[in-house]
């Protein structure tokens, strides 16, 4: 397929992509969510980054395809069962809720990962040593703050994320100094995202047929 056809075809769909609140992709967001999809990073999360709720920079949470449905053997029945037995949502549960829930009855039970969780981290793994190397080449000859400079970190058990280095804390976590010098910076680091999807895109258009 011709690629134009395949970068237009994936920004109609960034588009029309929508949270479980319904929102759709932040605008700013938008071409650095597409690159990595066409480059074959699927995405799950994004934010271009606000000043009064989540996070004061921009990122995306990248995860392998075909997540399996249990982490640890035996967790589908254990859910369920508590589930059951509480009367919370399974959906809930599966979202990691309640905390205390999870702390006291659910994790001191799961011993071993499933085979299928062990294969789909390793393709995690493999993924963010591959976005590594895209990052490294789009740095070797450009010189930003050390703030700005775009990182990837693990996020839980559910793959990784790409922000700029900054401070990696929610804003409620951060002293009003922090705060402040982040919300200074957010220009900077949204400028920094858009660079890094100009750089994505030619890399798609780039490689071979």
């Amino acid at each position: 397929m011709d690629k134009k056809l395949i970068w237009q075809r994936e920004k109609e769909r960034v588009n029309q992509l929508t949270d479980p609140l319904g929102k759709k992709v932040d605008r700013g967001i938008k071409s650095l969510v597409a690159a990595l999809n066409v480059l074959g990073f699927p995405t799950v999360a994004s934010c271009e980054g606000h000043t009064n709720w989540g996070l004061p920079f921009p990122w995306v949470e990248i995860a392998a395809k075909n997540q399996p449905e249990e982490r640890f053997v035996g967790e589908k029945v254990l859910l369920e069962k508590i589930a059951k037995e509480r009367g919370i949502p399974l959906e809930e549960l599966k979202r990691g809720r309640p905390v205390e829930v999870w702390k006291k009855e659910i994790y001191p039970n799961f011993k071993e990962e499933t085979e299928e969780y062990k294969k789909w981290r390793k393709a995690n793994q493999r993924l963010k040593r591959k976005l590594e190397k895209l990052l490294d080449q789009f740095y070797q000859k450009r010189e930003v703050p050390e703030n700005v400079r775009i990182i990837t970190e693990e996020v839980g058990v559910y793959g990784f994320r790409i922000r700029p280095k900054g401070i990696s804390k929610r804003p409620y976590d951060m002293t009003k100094k922090e705060l402040k010098k982040e919300i200074q910076w957010l220009p900077r680091y949204k400028k920094e995202a858009k660079d890094l999807a100009v750089f994505l895109k030619k890399k798609f258009f780039a490689k071979s047929r």
